[in-house]
Order: structure tokens, then C-alpha cells, then sequence
């Protein structure tokens, strides 16, 4: 159990990969626990409730990246030819991202599109070669930066 635990510490280049290695770890310690009484049955059921209706409010910093695409960005509702690059660590973070993004109405066609570290040489290529064209590097309206994202404005040239 201990290598394990140990090989989900371990760095990932692959996030399939350490999806796998975390899901088997999990299944092998879980097998130690005993089946919960119901006052433990009634107190998770509680904080998933709590944790549903906490994933649907935004947090300060998605609160601000919001407000600033949507006074930078698309002013007045209207799309602009402005784009926005936006890293991040964590795979789940970008997927977190994107489903708040598109939540937004931010996601028509190919309008959003992410690169992460497991992604096919080939597939990343194709999103690089779809932003490149048309883009230039635009400090003009500089994204205050997000501890734990930077973002930078990309504008045609």
C-alpha cells in the first residue's frame, strides 16, 4: 500500500496515467475501512449536499476573471477578435475553467480550446496553428494576474 500511496505522490507527464495509479490506490486502502454507521452515512450525505451547492458559486478570482473578460474582452455583450491565453497547473483546473467558461456562452465552436500535457503532438499542433495566424502579442489591456493563472491578451494584428 505504501509504494502506492507513494506513486501518486509522483509526478504525472500523462494525466491518464495518474488518474489510473490514484483510482487503484484508492480501491486497495479503501478495502481497510469498515462500512459506515448511519450517522456517518447521514453526515456525508450532508457534506455532499453542502458541496454540490458550493461548486455552483464562483470564487473571487473566477468572479474577476469573469468580470474582466466580459468588460475587456467582449464588451457590451459583443465579440470581439480579442483572445486570451489562460495557463494553469492542474488538468482539473482547466476543465473547471472550461465548464465555467462555457457556462458563460464562451465555448461556440471552436471559440475555447485547451492544450494540456497528455494531449497528441498532433492535436496541440492544430490548436497552436489555429491561433498563431491572426494573432499578435497586445499589452493594451493587461489581465491583473490570478495567483495561479497568468493571462495574456492576444489581439489581431
Amino acid at each position: 500500500m505504501r509504494r502506492q500511496v507513494e506513486q501518486v505522490e509522483e509526478e504525472f507527464a500523462d494525466d491518464t496515467v495518474y488518474e489510473e495509479v490514484t483510482e487503484d490506490a484508492i480501491a486497495n486502502t479503501s478495502l481497510l475501512f469498515q462500512p459506515l454507521s448511519t450517522q456517518e452515512q447521514e453526515l456525508l450525505q450532508q457534506m455532499q449536499h453542502w458541496a454540490r451547492d458550493a461548486s455552483k458559486r464562483l470564487d473571487a478570482k473566477a468572479q474577476e476573471l469573469l468580470k474582466w473578460i466580459n468588460t475587456c474582452i467582449r464588451p457590451n455583450g459583443e465579440r470581439s477578435e480579442e483572445r486570451v491565453l489562460i495557463f494553469t497547473e492542474y488538468r482539473a483546473t482547466q476543465k473547471w475553467l472550461y465548464n465555467l467558461l462555457a457556462a458563460e456562452g464562451l465555448v461556440q465552436g471552436d471559440r475555447l480550446l485547451t492544450i494540456y500535457g497528455s494531449m497528441k503532438s498532433e492535436d496541440r499542433e492544430q490548436i497552436k496553428a489555429a491561433f498563431q495566424p491572426l494573432a499578435s502579442v497586445s499589452y493594451s489591456q493587461p489581465m491583473p494576474l490570478l495567483k495561479g493563472w497568468i493571462c495574456k491578451t492576444i489581439a489581431q494584428s
